[in-house]
């Protein structure tokens, strides 16, 4: 395995899922430029990527007031100063169980997701991260409403 590796780029490889008994499940294979892909949802597992930490440190780290989806929230940021690369093998197996965070955090992880694009992505201008903050506390209430009826 060969790959290139500056302090200004993050690497990420391909992941295999498997489920709780170590099962193969299937291959996902990332797309080769990733920094537009990450603005529309998080495409990063955590644990198959490498960056150095002063990277880390020189956009202040994770941002603890993010719950569940901290690395995200640090991707988008850190994809604003650095390119994303690929080492284009499998390198990493996800195990997926209903005991994991995103199966059993799934819409408060939802919310951290949002707030997290909101206050990367629509920094600048106030009046989107109100009204966009807005609408979705709003969803949020009314799909855990709907799922108290049924």
């Amino acid at each position: 395995m060969s790959f290139r590796f500056s302090s200004e780029l993050v690497e990420r490889c391909n992941v295999s899922i498997i489920d709780e008994k170590g099962n193969f499940v299937k291959n996902v294979i990332l797309p080769e430029e990733l920094n537009s892909a990450l603005r529309k949802r998080n495409r990063l597992l955590h644990g198959s990527v490498m960056f150095r930490k002063s990277l880390v440190e020189k956009i202040g780290g994770y941002n603890e007031k993010i719950f569940y989806t901290q690395d995200y929230e640090m991707f988008l940021r850190i994809s604003k100063i650095s390119k994303i690369g690929r080492i284009n093998e499998f390198l990493y197996k996800l195990r997926v169980h209903r005991s994991s965070v995103s199966y059993r955090k799934f819409f408060e992880q939802m919310y951290y997701v949002a707030l997290a694009k909101t206050n990367v992505l629509f920094k600048k201008n106030k009046y989107s991260l109100r009204f966009f903050m807005s609408c979705f506390i709003v969803l949020f209430l009314f799909i855990n409403l709907v799922c108290l009826w049924f």
